[in-house]
């Protein structure tokens, strides 16, 4: 029997999968974020200990791959990094972007546009010779717009724009300073400046449950998170050339558990490509990993 380990290291969690050759899921492992631009030194912990959780009760003699999608390793030098916080394991090491794998679980032979939202979020396409990527560019740079992340600093904005403009509290900013235990808007500072990412993207929850008592205000966020998700999408649909056979497939909480993000995104897309398949199944990154790392053997 030959193992390969196929990750997912996310913003939120990290998920290790080991598979026989034939792509039966052997052992299933978790741990916290794989993300190397929250913490570099953490994820590469949280790595390692999914990667061993996983291997417990296989025999390691039968290790031949890791293949990892990291989510924000395409910045600097972090992939020679973590090739060699893994080296240990004595394997060859396959890494590529979070979104890489996750197309690749979608669309194994290749052509397909895969859009991700959960924390964080990002679109990447593949039509022949031609990969292509849009988002993914960190809370930071881009406010991950449409995800989670950007749901909930979207909902404190709004906090923030009424307070400046002398107004009441809104339904939805009650909502969340309860929820945060905070005295008045001002006080979400305090909130915003010392959370995690992780911790500010929690309360899209709170979004989500006032949208469903019918809040305007958590509506149109959810709205305008479908619609942003979906100009990337149609960017990368673009930029692939407009191919008329092209697929979509969906992934991450936000626009797979949250219909009316979901509902906003099929409306924009199919005003721009009106007969395109649009994927909602849900399928584990590690999948992808595995493919591309049986491709090499």
């Amino acid at each position: 029997m030959k193992i390969i380990i196929g990750v997912d290291a996310g913003g939120t969690k990290t998920e290790a999968v080991a598979y026989d050759r034939d792509g039966t899921a052997l052992s299933k492992t978790y741990s916290s974020f794989g993300n190397v631009l929250i913490d570099f030194e953490a994820a590469c912990r949280h790595l390692q200990e999914a990667i061993e959780s996983c291997l417990e009760a296989l025999p390691k003699a039968e290790l031949v791959a890791l293949s990892l999608g990291v989510a924000g390793i395409g910045s600097g030098k972090y992939s020679t990094e973590l090739q060699k916080a893994l080296s240990s394991f004595g394997v060859p090491i396959r890494i590529e972007t979070d979104a890489r794998i996750a197309h690749a679980a979608y669309f194994p032979n290749g052509d397909g546009i895969l859009t991700i939202a959960g924390t964080g979020a990002v679109s990447f396409g593949h039509r022949g010779e031609k990969q292509v990527m849009t988002g993914g560019w960190g809370h930071l740079i881009g406010a991950d717009s449409g995800s989670g992340y950007w749901i909930a600093l979207r909902a404190i904005e709004k906090m923030a724009n009424d307070e400046d403009q002398g107004k009441s509290l809104s339904q939805l900013s009650k909502v969340i300073l309860y929820h945060l235990q905070l005295p008045d808007s001002v006080a979400i500072k305090r909130f915003v400046y010392s959370a995690t990412k992780k911790e500010i993207a929690a309360l899209t929850l709170l979004v989500v449950a006032e949208a469903n008592k019918q809040n305007a205000t958590a509506q149109s966020i959810l709205k305008e998170a479908g619609q942003f998700l979906a100009q990337m999408t149609i960017n990368n649909y673009i930029k692939l050339g407009q191919p008329k056979d092209i697929s979509i497939a969906l992934k991450g909480s936000v626009l797979l558990k949250i219909p009316q993000v979901q509902t906003a995104f099929i409306q924009e897309v199919k005003k721009f490509m009106p007969t395109v398949l649009i994927i909602t199944e849900e399928v584990s990154s590690t999948q992808g990993a595995f493919f591309l790392a049986l491709n090499e053997l």
